[in-house]
């Protein structure tokens, strides 16, 4: 199951709208890619943010909350822009293949990514 979901993560794209229900680092939403994978557990847990913090907690009055040292321990974040929240739109879930092509998601089947919110054992896609 858990080599499933290593190939299944990387193809669900989450569409930032509101920023509630997207977790900041285990979510696939911006060009870099996780930022668990680019910054240290240990790094997240020293700073205060947590691993469950969605995108919306981590921003403050347009900017990021973690550390300015991070700029330097993880250049990758250079590349991270504060996205605008859209607090009248929600977020959603967009699955994408290797072409660009993708479809929405309007209920994920639940694979234990944390961040996810929804009913096990039923998936629905719609083409867009």
């Amino acid at each position: 199951m858990l080599d499933l979901r290593q190939k299944i993560r990387p193809k669900i794209w989450r569409i930032i709208g509101n920023g509630e229900k997207i977790n900041v680092w285990y979510d696939q939403w911006n060009s870099v890619g996780f930022l668990s994978d680019i910054i240290a557990t240990r790094s997240i847990y020293n700073a205060r943010l947590f691993e469950e913090k969605s995108i919306k907690e981590v921003i403050f009055n347009d900017h990021w909350r973690w550390p300015d040292d991070w700029k330097e321990l993880y250049p990758a974040l250079a590349h991270v822009k504060v996205p605008n929240l859209n607090p009248l739109k929600e977020d959603v879930s967009k699955w994408m293949e290797a072409d660009g092509k993708g479809a929405w998601i309007t209920n994920l089947l639940t694979l234990g990514v944390p961040g996810e919110a929804t009913n096990e054992g039923s998936c629905s896609v719609q083409c867009s």
